[in-house]
């Protein structure tokens, strides 16, 4: 009996606490202040908060002014659009749905310090497999992945950490400045904290592809924003179209079809903020924003 009760035991901490991966990230500021958070993924998580992956909410735990590191869905609640609505978590640790190799959800990282810049490292060793290969730490904003610029890159050069080829970056904050104003990078909380956000994504290397030696001024998706059909307008390219993929704010994608015309219809969609992804036949892809009206 006793070794039943073992048994069963042993099954649920295995449950409870074990995912297919994980890795943690070590964050520390100029003032030597420390964080940590640690982000994975498995076949039974969700990117709600699951408590069986040891998981919590702390949402309603106010941030640190020292150094705080949360995973969030903060600044995606913020931009909602038409209106914003309020953010449902806050955690230290997140366990993703496996989407492997591209479609893994894009996740808010919001850093809380004064003492700026700040360092984060982790074990790239980790990162050597075909579901992560291309997984990115950014300053820019999902759907401008990588054709606009962030206060971070600014202000320090920051861009964007392939996890795989580092194992250590040090990043400036993600306020604004009078050349690129934007509410996407930083938001202030109701207690006058700045949050500075950044993105993490999981992913494998064709993530990182794009079409930059094909001239984007020659790729056009219009009108935007739009109340019904969006164009995908390649005809002064040499690329083909492999496939299109329509992607939620919160990373959630699915293929959809150009009509006879390059078009997709949106007529179906409530209003809001999407993601279309262009994948070529050469397996180059590119990733614009589009609002539904």
């Amino acid at each position: 009996m006793k070794n039943y009760i073992l048994i069963l035991f042993l099954s649920f901490f295995s449950f409870s606490f074990g995912q297919e991966f994980s890795v943690e990230l070590f964050f520390e500021d100029s003032a030597g202040n420390q964080d940590s958070i640690i982000l994975g993924y498995d076949d039974n998580a969700t990117d709600a908060i699951d408590s069986a992956f040891g998981e919590t909410n702390i949402i309603t735990i106010p941030y640190n002014s020292g150094l705080d590191v949360r995973i969030s869905d903060e600044m995606i609640a913020r931009n909602t659009y038409p209106d914003p609505i309020p953010a449902t978590y806050h955690t230290k640790t997140q366990i993703f749905q496996k989407n492997c190799p591209t479609n893994f959800s894009i996740q808010g990282i919001d850093i809380v310090t004064e003492n700026w810049p700040v360092t984060v490292t982790w074990n790239n060793l980790l990162f050597d497999d075909d579901c992560r290969n291309g997984s990115v730490f950014t300053g820019i904003i999902p759907g401008g992945w990588w054709d606009v610029q962030s206060p971070s890159e600014f202000d320090c050069g920051f861009f964007r950490v392939q996890f795989i080829n580092d194992n250590q970056v040090t990043f400036c904050d993600n306020t604004f400045y009078p050349e690129y104003p934007t509410s996407n990078s930083a938001f202030l909380t109701d207690d006058n904290l700045i949050v500075s956000v950044f993105w993490f994504t999981f992913g494998n290397e064709s993530l990182l592809l794009n079409v930059e030696d094909y001239n984007l001024s020659n790729l056009a998706i219009y009108p935007n924003p739009t109340d019904n059909k969006v164009t995908i307008d390649i005809n002064e390219t040499n690329l083909e179209i492999e496939h299109v993929e329509l992607i939620q704010i919160s990373g959630k994608s699915s293929k959809i079809k150009l009509d006879s015309n390059g078009s997709i219809n949106l007529k179906d969609y409530k209003a809001g903020i999407y993601f279309v992804r262009v994948t070529f036949k050469t397996r180059n892809t590119l990733l614009k924003r589009i609002i539904k009206k």
